[in-house]
């Protein structure tokens, strides 16, 4: 999930004259140290000598600064002084609701993003955002509605598809939201969120179409699934599923081995208890593999056992 913030940006500033206080402005607009930004920014706001829109600018770019550090409190005083001073800026609320949305607090990015798009009806960042905090709380169709309007506007805004795709995982479309991940990536193939998502929705339509015997097409989508993360624990757990459904069980314990290689004791706990409860193992439940394991998992495949089904 890619969430925006915005820069706030120059506006008329006067009444600063000197080399100190034009240093006090810079520091506050340009300045790549969080610290003199901060600084810079509260000398701005202390000397008294701006108001309304300039001084919003300073909480805004303050808050922007404490936002960075992972002082989201400060930031929201700084935000909401801002709005006090500039009661319909757009940055103040953009920035304010990614704030919310990092601390959790959806409905309240909602509020914001609305605020936002108040003021500016056509953008697509916040349309983009307001969709995500609809998705945080569980409103994936709202969000969807969002993203839709966001990519209407901007049809090569990647983060949105890969947002939008998202929001198809939660509801299950795994092929709709694959669609969107290969949108997003056929504009960056670097983009890593996008990579990451669809192999993970490629397992899990994998694994589903497994689960209804269709064996030959989960095998495609896992392959992809481990194209696109390899070492994929859960991957190689639906790939050794489905050699097994296949009958290659020598290449289907490697698939497992290699899911508890990737997976650590985790997934050999799984596999542990998976197999006591198929009556093939009686041993302890300790995250260890080791040849008793092995043992029960050759017998368990040669008996056809479906081990996580």
């Amino acid at each position: 999930m890619r969430i925006f913030s915005v820069v706030a940006g120059m506006v008329l500033m006067t009444g600063l004259a000197s080399p100190a206080q034009a240093n006090m402005k810079d520091d506050c607009l340009q300045s790549n140290s969080q610290d003199l930004r901060i600084s810079g920014c509260t000398a701005v706001i202390d000397s008294g000598q701006w108001q309304g829109k300039n001084l919003a600018w300073a909480y805004i770019n303050r808050g922007r600064a404490y936002r960075v550090i992972d002082e989201s409190s400060l930031a929201l005083e700084d935000f909401d002084q801002a709005l006090n001073f500039d009661p319909d800026s757009f940055q103040a609320y953009m920035n304010r609701g990614s704030v919310h949305s990092y601390m959790a607090l959806y409905s309240r990015a909602v509020e914001d993003y609305n605020e936002a798009l108040r003021l500016d009806p056509m953008s697509v960042a916040a349309l983009s955002n307001r969709g995500n905090a609809y998705s945080s709380i569980g409103k994936h169709l709202r969000a969807i509605e969002d993203f839709d309007h966001a990519l209407k506007l901007n049809p090569d805004h990647m983060f949105t598809y890969n947002n939008r795709g998202s929001a198809y995982t939660h509801l299950g479309e795994h092929r709709r939201a694959i669609e969107d991940y290969n949108e997003a990536l056929q504009r960056d193939p670097s983009y890593a969120s996008a990579r990451f998502n669809r192999g993970n929705d490629h397992n899990r339509l994998a694994w589903a179409l497994y689960l209804e015997g269709r064996t030959a097409e989960a095998l495609i989508d896992v392959e992809q699934a481990l194209l696109d993360r390899p070492g994929y624990a859960a991957a190689h757990d639906t790939r050794a599923h489905v050699l097994a459904a296949f009958g290659r069980s020598a290449e289907a314990l490697t698939e497992f081995e290699s899911a508890m290689d990737a997976g650590k004791a985790k997934f050999v706990r799984i596999y542990q208890e998976a197999l006591a409860e198929h009556g093939f193992y009686d041993g302890a439940i300790n995250g260890v593999y080791d040849a008793d394991v092995r043992a029960a998992l050759v017998t368990c495949l040669e008996a056809d056992c479906r081990v996580l089904e």
